[in-house]
Protein backbone atom coordinates (compact mmCIF):
# COMPACT_ATOMS: atom_id res chain seq x y z
CA UNK A 1 0.00 0.00 0.00
CA UNK A 2 1.41 3.87 -1.25
CA UNK A 3 2.38 6.19 1.46
CA UNK A 4 -0.77 8.78 1.59
CA UNK A 5 0.44 12.07 1.40
CA UNK A 6 -2.12 14.85 2.43
CA UNK A 7 -3.16 16.94 -0.12
CA UNK A 8 -2.02 20.16 1.37
CA UNK A 9 1.60 18.82 1.34
CA UNK A 10 1.62 18.19 -2.26
CA UNK A 11 0.29 21.35 -3.24
CA UNK A 12 2.97 22.77 -1.44
CA UNK A 13 5.54 20.47 -3.17
CA UNK A 14 4.63 21.31 -6.11
CA UNK A 15 4.26 25.23 -6.09
CA UNK A 16 8.76 24.90 -4.86
CA UNK A 17 9.35 22.30 -7.48
CA UNK A 18 7.23 23.53 -10.37
CA UNK A 19 7.19 27.05 -9.72
CA UNK A 20 10.05 28.11 -7.16
CA UNK A 21 7.98 29.36 -4.22
CA UNK A 22 5.28 28.06 -1.61
CA UNK A 23 2.37 29.57 -3.31
CA UNK A 24 3.05 29.96 -6.50
CA UNK A 25 2.49 33.87 -6.41
CA UNK A 26 4.94 36.84 -6.94
CA UNK A 27 6.48 37.27 -3.70
CA UNK A 28 8.04 40.47 -3.63
CA UNK A 29 5.52 42.49 -4.48
CA UNK A 30 5.81 44.32 -1.24
CA UNK A 31 9.19 45.62 -2.40
CA UNK A 32 8.22 46.95 -5.79
CA UNK A 33 8.60 50.74 -5.07
CA UNK A 34 12.15 50.49 -2.47
CA UNK A 35 14.18 49.85 -5.59
CA UNK A 36 16.65 47.58 -3.16
CA UNK A 37 19.79 46.75 -4.83
CA UNK A 38 20.70 43.38 -5.57
CA UNK A 39 24.24 43.81 -4.88
CA UNK A 40 25.72 44.62 -1.19
CA UNK A 41 27.56 44.22 2.18
CA UNK A 42 24.09 42.23 3.61
CA UNK A 43 21.58 40.29 1.94
CA UNK A 44 18.16 40.48 3.25
CA UNK A 45 16.46 36.62 3.06
CA UNK A 46 13.06 37.40 2.86
CA UNK A 47 11.61 33.88 2.63
CA UNK A 48 8.22 32.75 2.05
CA UNK A 49 6.57 33.26 4.94
CA UNK A 50 6.34 36.98 5.70
CA UNK A 51 6.40 37.60 1.58
CA UNK A 52 2.83 35.62 2.20
CA UNK A 53 2.09 36.82 5.37
CA UNK A 54 -1.37 37.97 4.82
CA UNK A 55 -2.16 34.66 1.67
CA UNK A 56 -1.05 32.64 4.63
CA UNK A 57 -3.24 34.08 7.69
CA UNK A 58 -6.50 34.10 4.93
CA UNK A 59 -5.21 30.44 3.74
CA UNK A 60 -4.81 29.58 7.98
CA UNK A 61 -8.30 31.34 9.30
CA UNK A 62 -10.38 29.72 5.79
CA UNK A 63 -9.35 26.37 6.69
CA UNK A 64 -10.31 26.34 10.53
CA UNK A 65 -13.85 27.65 9.58
CA UNK A 66 -14.50 25.43 6.81
CA UNK A 67 -13.55 22.72 9.22
CA UNK A 68 -15.13 24.24 12.20
CA UNK A 69 -18.72 23.85 9.30
CA UNK A 70 -18.06 20.04 8.87
CA UNK A 71 -16.39 20.54 6.19
CA UNK A 72 -13.60 17.45 5.50
CA UNK A 73 -9.78 18.49 4.77
CA UNK A 74 -10.30 17.23 1.65
CA UNK A 75 -13.19 19.24 0.27
CA UNK A 76 -11.79 21.88 2.43
CA UNK A 77 -8.65 21.90 0.29
CA UNK A 78 -10.01 21.55 -2.74
CA UNK A 79 -11.65 25.23 -2.06
CA UNK A 80 -8.57 26.81 -0.93
CA UNK A 81 -6.75 25.18 -3.91
CA UNK A 82 -9.70 26.87 -6.41
CA UNK A 83 -8.91 30.25 -4.13
CA UNK A 84 -5.91 30.36 -4.21
CA UNK A 85 -5.35 32.28 -7.47
CA UNK A 86 -7.61 34.95 -6.22
CA UNK A 87 -5.35 35.61 -3.46
CA UNK A 88 -3.08 37.37 -5.12
CA UNK A 89 -4.93 40.58 -4.38
CA UNK A 90 -4.09 40.36 -0.58
CA UNK A 91 -0.30 40.92 -1.44
CA UNK A 92 -0.16 44.44 -0.45
CA UNK A 93 -1.58 43.94 3.27
CA UNK A 94 0.92 43.95 5.93
CA UNK A 95 4.51 43.10 6.23
CA UNK A 96 7.19 42.36 8.66
CA UNK A 97 10.24 42.83 5.90
CA UNK A 98 9.04 46.13 5.34
CA UNK A 99 9.34 46.89 9.14
CA UNK A 100 12.77 45.44 9.38
CA UNK A 101 14.13 47.49 6.83
CA UNK A 102 13.26 50.57 8.33
CA UNK A 103 14.27 50.43 11.86
CA UNK A 104 17.71 48.85 9.64
CA UNK A 105 17.83 52.15 7.61
CA UNK A 106 17.40 54.28 11.31
CA UNK A 107 20.70 52.68 12.41
CA UNK A 108 22.22 53.38 8.63
CA UNK A 109 22.21 49.93 7.93
CA UNK A 110 21.13 49.49 4.11
CA UNK A 111 20.43 45.95 2.28
CA UNK A 112 20.48 44.00 -0.80
CA UNK A 113 17.25 42.28 -2.08
CA UNK A 114 17.21 39.57 -4.56
CA UNK A 115 12.84 40.20 -5.07
CA UNK A 116 11.59 37.14 -7.29
CA UNK A 117 15.19 36.20 -7.82
CA UNK A 118 14.98 35.15 -4.91
CA UNK A 119 15.32 30.76 -4.34
CA UNK A 120 13.26 29.00 -2.25
CA UNK A 121 15.16 27.78 0.88
CA UNK A 122 13.36 24.03 0.42
CA UNK A 123 12.48 24.01 4.12
CA UNK A 124 8.29 23.03 3.88
CA UNK A 125 10.02 19.92 1.55
CA UNK A 126 13.04 18.71 3.91
CA UNK A 127 10.08 19.03 7.07
CA UNK A 128 7.37 17.37 5.20
CA UNK A 129 9.16 14.79 3.90
CA UNK A 130 10.17 15.42 0.36
CA UNK A 131 13.67 14.93 0.85
CA UNK A 132 15.11 13.93 -2.54
CA UNK A 133 12.52 17.24 -3.78
CA UNK A 134 14.82 19.15 -0.94
CA UNK A 135 18.25 17.75 -2.04
CA UNK A 136 17.46 18.25 -6.02
CA UNK A 137 16.06 21.94 -4.97
CA UNK A 138 19.26 22.42 -3.39
CA UNK A 139 21.27 21.06 -5.67
CA UNK A 140 19.89 23.60 -8.35
CA UNK A 141 19.87 26.79 -6.55
CA UNK A 142 22.52 26.71 -3.39
CA UNK A 143 25.28 28.22 -5.80
CA UNK A 144 22.83 31.17 -6.26
CA UNK A 145 23.69 31.99 -2.74
CA UNK A 146 27.01 30.41 -1.45
CA UNK A 147 28.87 33.87 -3.06
CA UNK A 148 27.17 35.81 -0.33
CA UNK A 149 28.98 36.11 2.25
CA UNK A 150 26.67 37.83 4.45
CA UNK A 151 23.01 37.03 4.51
CA UNK A 152 20.37 37.95 7.31
CA UNK A 153 17.94 35.41 7.31
CA UNK A 154 14.30 36.32 8.36
CA UNK A 155 12.34 33.65 8.32
CA UNK A 156 13.39 30.95 11.41
CA UNK A 157 12.80 27.77 8.96
CA UNK A 158 14.24 29.37 6.14
CA UNK A 159 17.30 30.27 8.36
CA UNK A 160 18.14 26.89 9.70
CA UNK A 161 17.68 25.25 6.35
CA UNK A 162 20.08 28.10 4.64
CA UNK A 163 22.82 27.70 7.79
CA UNK A 164 22.67 23.67 8.09
CA UNK A 165 21.13 21.86 5.35
CA UNK A 166 22.62 24.50 2.42
CA UNK A 167 25.88 24.62 4.49
CA UNK A 168 26.13 28.37 4.51
CA UNK A 169 26.75 28.27 8.45
CA UNK A 170 29.16 30.98 8.79
CA UNK A 171 27.29 33.62 6.28
CA UNK A 172 23.82 33.69 7.40
CA UNK A 173 22.82 35.31 10.43
CA UNK A 174 18.79 34.83 12.13
CA UNK A 175 17.51 38.54 12.69
CA UNK A 176 17.90 39.20 16.10
CA UNK A 177 21.64 37.75 16.41
CA UNK A 178 22.32 40.40 13.83
CA UNK A 179 20.60 43.49 15.15
CA UNK A 180 21.95 42.77 18.87
CA UNK A 181 25.20 42.32 17.23
CA UNK A 182 24.53 45.71 14.87
CA UNK A 183 22.18 48.15 16.01
CA UNK A 184 24.04 51.34 17.91
CA UNK A 185 20.91 53.52 19.01
CA UNK A 186 18.61 53.23 21.98
CA UNK A 187 15.07 53.19 21.68
CA UNK A 188 12.39 53.72 23.79
CA UNK A 189 8.56 52.82 23.42
CA UNK A 190 6.22 55.73 23.42
CA UNK A 191 4.01 54.60 26.15
CA UNK A 192 5.08 51.82 28.85
CA UNK A 193 4.01 48.37 28.01
CA UNK A 194 4.08 44.72 29.75
CA UNK A 195 4.88 42.36 27.01
CA UNK A 196 5.57 38.71 26.55
CA UNK A 197 7.18 36.49 24.26
CA UNK A 198 6.86 33.71 22.53
CA UNK A 199 9.80 31.65 21.60
CA UNK A 200 9.23 30.16 18.06
CA UNK A 201 10.38 26.30 18.08
CA UNK A 202 13.02 26.42 15.08
CA UNK A 203 14.22 29.84 16.63
CA UNK A 204 14.42 28.53 20.18
CA UNK A 205 15.05 24.80 19.55
CA UNK A 206 16.75 24.33 16.05
CA UNK A 207 19.10 27.76 16.01
CA UNK A 208 19.28 28.48 19.62
CA UNK A 209 18.07 32.26 19.76
CA UNK A 210 16.59 32.39 23.07
CA UNK A 211 18.50 34.82 25.16
CA UNK A 212 19.35 37.59 22.52
CA UNK A 213 15.53 38.30 21.71
CA UNK A 214 14.77 39.10 25.38
CA UNK A 215 17.87 41.26 25.54
CA UNK A 216 17.01 43.23 22.82
CA UNK A 217 13.53 43.69 24.22
CA UNK A 218 14.69 44.67 27.80
CA UNK A 219 16.71 47.02 26.20
CA UNK A 220 13.79 49.13 24.83
CA UNK A 221 12.85 52.08 27.80
CA UNK A 222 9.62 50.96 29.03
CA UNK A 223 9.20 47.62 28.70
CA UNK A 224 8.61 45.44 31.08
CA UNK A 225 9.12 41.62 30.40
CA UNK A 226 6.92 38.92 31.33
CA UNK A 227 6.96 35.52 30.85
CA UNK A 228 4.86 32.82 30.63
CA UNK A 229 5.30 29.37 32.66
CA UNK A 230 6.49 27.47 29.39
CA UNK A 231 9.22 29.94 27.76
CA UNK A 232 12.73 29.36 25.96
CA UNK A 233 13.17 26.31 24.44
CA UNK A 234 10.50 24.82 26.17
CA UNK A 235 7.72 26.91 24.88
CA UNK A 236 4.74 25.44 24.14
CA UNK A 237 3.94 25.57 20.01
CA UNK A 238 1.69 27.64 18.92
CA UNK A 239 0.59 24.87 16.48
CA UNK A 240 1.26 27.03 13.04
CA UNK A 241 3.83 26.43 10.57
CA UNK A 242 4.96 23.92 8.52
CA UNK A 243 1.44 23.58 6.82
CA UNK A 244 -0.03 21.97 9.60
CA UNK A 245 -2.16 24.45 9.88
CA UNK A 246 -3.70 23.50 6.37
CA UNK A 247 -3.37 19.55 7.63
CA UNK A 248 -5.44 19.77 10.64
CA UNK A 249 -6.73 23.13 10.80
CA UNK A 250 -8.64 22.22 14.34
CA UNK A 251 -6.30 20.83 16.27
CA UNK A 252 -3.64 23.66 15.32
CA UNK A 253 -7.01 26.16 16.26
CA UNK A 254 -6.86 24.79 19.73
CA UNK A 255 -2.64 24.60 20.28
CA UNK A 256 -2.79 28.18 18.87
CA UNK A 257 -5.78 29.33 21.53
CA UNK A 258 -3.91 27.13 24.52
CA UNK A 259 -0.43 28.86 23.90
CA UNK A 260 -2.44 32.62 23.68
CA UNK A 261 -4.32 31.51 27.14
CA UNK A 262 -0.93 31.34 28.40
CA UNK A 263 0.79 34.01 27.51
CA UNK A 264 -2.46 35.84 28.28
CA UNK A 265 -1.89 34.63 32.14
CA UNK A 266 0.65 36.60 32.07
CA UNK A 267 -1.26 40.14 32.02
CA UNK A 268 0.80 41.24 29.34
CA UNK A 269 -0.69 44.23 26.72
CA UNK A 270 1.07 43.04 23.77
CA UNK A 271 2.49 39.59 22.69
CA UNK A 272 5.25 39.24 20.34
CA UNK A 273 7.29 36.81 18.69
CA UNK A 274 9.41 36.49 15.59
CA UNK A 275 8.39 34.06 12.80
CA UNK A 276 5.36 34.67 10.28
CA UNK A 277 3.76 31.16 11.35
CA UNK A 278 3.40 31.91 15.16
CA UNK A 279 2.32 35.50 14.20
CA UNK A 280 -0.49 33.99 12.25
CA UNK A 281 -1.75 31.12 14.59
CA UNK A 282 -1.27 33.72 17.68
CA UNK A 283 -3.33 36.10 16.45
CA UNK A 284 -6.19 33.68 15.36
CA UNK A 285 -5.63 31.99 19.20
CA UNK A 286 -6.01 35.14 20.65
CA UNK A 287 -9.30 36.30 18.77
CA UNK A 288 -10.89 32.84 19.12
CA UNK A 289 -10.07 33.32 23.20
CA UNK A 290 -12.21 37.14 22.22
CA UNK A 291 -8.83 38.75 23.47
CA UNK A 292 -7.99 42.50 22.30
CA UNK A 293 -4.54 41.75 22.59
CA UNK A 294 -2.46 42.83 19.97
CA UNK A 295 0.42 40.43 18.40
CA UNK A 296 3.26 42.01 16.79
CA UNK A 297 6.60 40.66 15.10
CA UNK A 298 10.01 41.41 16.57
CA UNK A 299 10.66 43.83 13.30
CA UNK A 300 6.95 46.06 14.02
CA UNK A 301 7.62 45.75 17.81
CA UNK A 302 11.10 48.27 17.09
CA UNK A 303 9.32 50.17 13.78
CA UNK A 304 6.83 51.20 16.76
CA UNK A 305 9.85 52.31 18.76
CA UNK A 306 11.32 55.74 19.14
CA UNK A 307 15.03 56.78 18.93
CA UNK A 308 16.81 58.15 21.72
CA UNK A 309 18.23 61.05 21.04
Amino acid sequence: MGLLVPKPLLFLRDNIVKKGSLLALPKAKWAKDLNLPKEGDWLLFGGCGYQYLSLGKTFSSMAQRMEGFGVELEGSFRVLKWFSPFLRFFLNGRNPLRSALKVLSQEGIEVSYLGEEEPCCGAPLYFSGFRKDFLENLSSKRDFLSNRKKIIGMVPSCCYALKELWGLKDSVEPFPIFWLKNKKKKRRLKEPLKVTYHDPCILSRYLGVVEEVREILRDIEGLTLVEAEASGQWANCCGGGGGFELIFPYVSGELAKRRAKELLSTGAQLIVTACPGCLINLEEGVKALGKKVRVLDLVELLEETEIVA
